[in-house]
């Protein structure tokens, strides 16, 4: 019996040799991230937060032929977006990889967001940037979320005839669709187009009183619509109180020294009924 011993344990030495959970080191990792513009630093400069879980050490790589191994690194891209940015996070053994597509970031300038309840409510109004960005300013001051009463007539805290707020986010607008106008007939552009959209006399006052004055500089503008699809997909607006439509409209404005020919858009009218919200906004190509 004695002689059966050490091959039983050749065997065995073998059997749990064998194991691949012996032969590799470390923990399986998750590798993910999220970015946004440094508002403060260089042009296109993005901050990358890694939220990696289960994970010692990373490689970037930015799209762009350049490579970092920093956990929370910060990149300037050049003009060229979009760029596809690739986190791998190691345990060890181990690694999982993450990409997301990076681009360029633009302001959008002063949106105005009209609210018209059928009483007198308070109202909570959040803002999110599913695809990166984030708020600049805004006004009344947006801590976060809004909090503030709202009258019928639009009145928000007896103050405001709006709530106020710039922001930067991913340059993913649509350009393919507009109305190039010359700068001398700007002013009857928006104010036909936007009624035909529906905003009203005040809305519209709003508009051109702070935008026309701006828009100076060239002989023509292309135009370009954002409607309220499009805008949910960099900018949500959710309401503690739903409305029963939220209008929204943003233009795309890039001055051009030519009248360029332009495929116009349908026009879909908002829709007014019940409690609404009303939202305009522009992004200066």
């Amino acid at each position: 019996m004695k002689k059966l011993v050490l091959p039983i344990l050749l065997v065995m030495a073998v059997f749990f040799s064998c194991d691949p959970d012996e032969e590799e080191n470390g923990i399986q990792p998750t590798a993910d991230f999220t970015y946004l513009p440094t508002v403060q630093g260089p042009v296109n400069q993005v901050h990358f937060t890694n939220k990696s879980e289960n994970a010692t050490s990373y490689l970037w790589q930015f799209g762009d032929e350049e490579t970092s191994t920093e956990t929370d690194p910060s990149h300037v891209y050049g003009n060229e977006f979009p760029y596809v940015a690739k986190l791998t996070a190691y345990n060890g053994d181990f690694s999982d990889t993450k990409t997301d597509t990076i681009w360029n970031f633009t302001l959008v300038y002063k949106p105005n967001i009209y609210i018209y309840p059928e009483e007198t409510i308070d109202l909570c109004v959040n803002l999110s940037f599913p695809k990166g960005g984030e708020l600049v300013t805004s006004i009344p001051e947006y801590d976060s979320v809004w909090c503030v009463t709202v009258e019928p007539d639009g009145q928000i805290n007896g103050a405001y005839d709006y709530l106020f707020y710039e922001s930067k986010q991913p340059h993913i607008w649509q350009e393919e669709q507009g109305w190039c106008i010359s700068k001398d007939n700007l002013n009857q552009f928006f104010t036909n187009n936007m009624l035909a959209y529906g905003f009203n006399n005040n809305e519209i006052d709003d508009f051109i009183e702070y935008w026309i004055p701006l828009l100076s500089e060239s002989e023509y503008y292309s135009i370009f619509p954002q409607q309220k699809a499009m805008i949910n997909r960099v900018i949500e607006i959710s309401f503690s109180k739903n409305p029963d439509n939220v209008n929204r409209l943003f233009y795309v404005i890039e001055a051009t020294l030519q009248n360029n020919e332009l495929i116009a858009p349908e026009i879909i009218p908002f829709s007014k009924t019940g409690f609404y919200v009303n939202e305009w906004g522009v992004i200066l190509n």
